[in-house]
């Protein structure tokens, strides 16, 4: 039992940090965490002060947040040497399922389930996030420099 616990020690102090997916992820992480909030604080505000229907407060918020995320996550997160035009397409279509899945889950926790908006709200900041990381990461932003080295 000892030496296992040694060897997982040994194992996790040799984790490269510099690893590129490992970075991608902390970055995506942070760009992230800080547009989803922005993005909560807009809905909350359109349906609390702007007196907005929860879905179209959705809808404005997720078009603001979506021009400043794809920005970070095309120069900063991914590092993305494509043609803009060619990201901003695949970003647009992998956005754009995402707030479809969006839209899907708080029309059915907030209109079938008769859930609180909110809970509607923090259930999608918590699945859209891991499903947008895996297209983007895979898909929009994809190069031959940020292959992962388990595909190499």
């Amino acid at each position: 039992m000892r030496s296992e616990i040694n060897y997982y020690k040994l194992k996790v102090s040799r984790m490269r940090y510099n690893d590129p997916f490992v970075g991608k992820l902390f970055k995506f992480i942070l760009v992230g965490g800080s547009t989803t909030s922005l993005y909560m604080l807009l809905v909350i505000a359109g349906v609390e002060w702007g007196g907005m229907d929860p879905i179209f407060a959705i809808t404005i918020s997720f078009s603001i947040i979506f021009v400043i995320s794809f920005v970070l996550n095309k120069i900063w997160v991914f590092d993305s040497s494509d043609a803009w035009q060619t990201s901003l397409l695949k970003f647009v279509l992998v956005s754009f399922s995402g707030f479809i899945l969006n839209l899907a889950i708080t029309y059915f926790l907030v209109n079938i389930l008769s859930c609180w908006y909110v809970f509607a709200l923090l259930t999608t900041v918590v699945v859209i996030p891991f499903y947008t990381f895996i297209l983007n990461n895979l898909w929009t932003f994809r190069s031959d420099k940020h292959v992962l080295r388990s595909q190499k």
